[in-house]
C-alpha cells in the first residue's frame, strides 16, 4: 500500500437530505489511511435540513480524516462551478468525487487507486483516470441495474485511436461520470479546459478536449470505483434540469469549435452533432442527422451484443479486483 499517494473524497450535495449519509459513510469506511474530506452543499432550498444533517455527521465522523472542509454555497452555482469550487479546497493528489447517493464501491477503492496510481506515477500523475462503475435504482425497491456505460472495448478506444474515440464520443457520451477519477492538477487555473459560463456536464467536454487535442494524459483503473444511483442524474429525461445539460452539450461543442483548430471533417461532425442535440424530438433528430441518429442505434444494439455475450469474462476480472462491495450502505438510506 503506497503511503504517498493521497486521496480526497469530494461529496456534492443539494437538497439531498439523509440520502447523503451513505455517501459520507463509504468515503470515511475506507481504510486507506491518507484521505481527507471535502463536502459542497450548492445553495440547498430544505431549510437548511441537509446542512443539519452533514454537520451532525461532521461532529461525530471528522475524526477519520486528515483534513475535513465543508462549503456552503451561498448561492447556486450549478454542477460545474461547484465541483471546481470545491476542488480548491482538496489536499489530496487525486480527487474521488461523489455525488449524493453515490458510494464508493469498496472500502477498499482508495488502496485501490494508490497503488495503481503510484504505478502510474512516471513522471507524474495523469490529468484524469477511467475505471468502471455499476448502478442502482430504488424504484420499484433496491436493486442492481445493468448498464452500458463504460465498457471495456470503450474505455480501449481513447487509448488505441483518440480520433476515432472523439467521434464516438461526439455520438453519445458513452462515458459516465462515475467513471471519472481527476488529478488535483487537472483544476489548476492553467491546465483546466473548460469555459467558466459552462453549466451541467463536465465529463463530457473534458474528454473531447482531450481526445482532440491528442494529449492523452489519461490513466486506468481496472476495477469498480463506485455505486451510482440511476435515474436521478441531470442526464435522466424525467430531470428538470435535463434540458439544460443538453444545453451545456451544445455550449460545449461549439466552445470546441470556435476555440480548437479542426480539419474539414471535425468541424462537419461536430455541426452535425450540434443539430442532432438541437432537435426537440426524436422525429426531428431522424430528419435533420439520419446518418447520426443510425449510428447511435447502431451502438445500442452492439452494446447490447457485447454486454450479453462478451462482457462475462472482463467483468469477472473487473470484479476480481474491486474488494467487497459497500452496496448494503444503501439500505439505510
Amino acid at each position: 500500500m503506497s503511503t504517498k499517494i493521497k486521496i480526497t473524497g469530494r461529496v456534492l450535495t443539494y437538497n439531498a437530505g439523509k440520502k447523503v449519509i451513505p455517501t459520507l459513510e463509504s468515503i470515511k469506511l475506507q481504510t486507506y489511511p491518507h484521505k481527507d474530506l471535502v463536502i459542497a452543499d450548492d445553495a440547498s432550498t430544505d431549510n437548511g435540513e441537509t446542512i443539519r444533517i452533514i454537520e451532525k455527521w461532521l461532529e461525530h465522523n471528522e475524526c477519520f480524516f486528515t483534513n475535513v472542509h465543508f462549503v456552503k454555497n451561498t448561492t447556486n452555482l450549478g454542477i460545474v462551478k461547484n465541483i471546481k469550487n470545491a476542488s480548491a479546497y482538496a489536499k489530496g493528489d487525486i480527487i474521488f468525487g461523489l455525488g449524493q447517493g453515490d458510494i464508493a464501491y469498496s472500502n477498499s477503492t482508495f488502496d485501490n487507486i494508490a497503488k495503481y496510481a503510484e504505478e502510474y506515477k512516471k513522471p507524474q500523475l495523469p490529468l484524469i483516470w477511467l475505471g468502471h462503475y455499476t448502478s442502482y435504482s430504488q424504484h420499484p425497491t433496491l436493486h442492481f441495474v445493468h448498464h452500458h456505460a463504460s465498457l471495456p472495448y470503450q474505455l480501449k478506444l481513447l487509448f488505441s485511436d483518440p480520433q476515432k474515440a472523439f467521434n464516438s464520443l461526439l455520438i453519445g457520451n458513452y462515458i459516465g461520470g462515475p467513471s471519472l477519477v481527476y488529478s488535483r492538477k487537472y483544476y489548476e487555473k492553467n491546465i483546466y479546459p473548460l469555459p467558466e459560463d459552462l453549466d451541467y456536464v463536465e465529463d463530457y467536454p473534458c474528454l473531447l478536449y482531450m481526445t482532440l487535442n491528442n494529449h492523452l494524459n489519461i490513466g486506468y483503473f481496472p476495477f469498480y470505483l463506485r455505486i451510482y444511483e440511476q435515474g436521478v442524474g441531470v442526464s435522466t429525461h424525467k430531470n428538470p434540469l435535463h434540458k439544460k445539460m443538453v444545453a451545456s452539450y451544445i455550449q460545449s461543442l461549439t466552445w470546441i469549435l470556435n476555440t480548437q483548430r479542426l480539419n474539414n471533417k471535425q468541424i462537419k461532425t461536430i455541426k452535425r452533432a450540434i443539430e442532432y442535440y438541437s432537435s426537440q424530438s426524436y422525429l426531428e433528430k431522424v430528419l435533420n442527422s439520419p446518418s447520426l441518429f443510425c449510428k447511435k442505434l447502431y451502438r445500442g444494439i452492439y452494446n447490447s451484443f457485447y454486454v450479453k455475450y462478451i462482457l462475462n469474462t472482463e467483468s469477472k476480472k473487473i470484479l476480481s479486483n474491486s474488494g467487497d462491495s459497500l452496496y448494503r450502505l444503501l439500505s439505510i438510506q
